[in-house]
């Protein structure tokens, strides 16, 4: 009997630590640069020209094919809120509703037209957008799951 206890207790615990890995973490400025130069994109910083204070980095990645948009905001908050009008911007200009799916650390958007993909995540306070050909839907995804988004 206490073995079949133990054995439970073993499993419950194993499956407690494999839901606590799901937890996103968010890549600073230095990191997601770096990643994405291993991916061979072009990394260009337009923090300078951004004139919003809340954002504290903005970096624009080319690989030839098609960009993605990193975004680091000052606060969870802003990025929120950022992710949110985002959301409602391309649900508005594209009359289309997309998927969104939550968990405490961030949000996914997903938007898929008929020639056009469209990817939005939040993590902590950073936000990465991409508006990319639907060839490239699955390069992109590939890519997002491989920078932890």
């Amino acid at each position: 009997m206490r073995n079949a206890i133990k054995v439970i207790l073993v499993g419950f615990v194993a499956l407690c630590l494999c839901a606590c890995g799901g937890k996103k973490e968010a890549l600073n400025e230095k990191d997601i640069t770096e990643k994405l130069n291993e991916q061979d994109f072009m990394v260009s910083d337009f923090t300078s020209q951004m004139e919003d204070d809340s954002m504290k980095s903005v970096l624009i990645a080319n690989n030839g094919n098609y960009q993605i948009e990193y975004y680091e905001f000052e606060s969870e908050k802003r990025a929120k809120k950022a992710f949110n009008d985002n959301v409602d911007m391309f649900e508005t200009i594209n009359d289309k509703k997309g998927t969104t799916k939550s968990d405490e650390t961030y949000d996914k958007y997903i938007q898929e037209l008929s020639d056009t993909y469209n990817s939005l995540t939040r993590v902590g306070k950073t936000l990465i957008y991409a508006s990319v050909n639907i060839e490239y839907k699955k390069d992109l995804n590939n890519l997002l799951k491989d920078l932890g988004y």
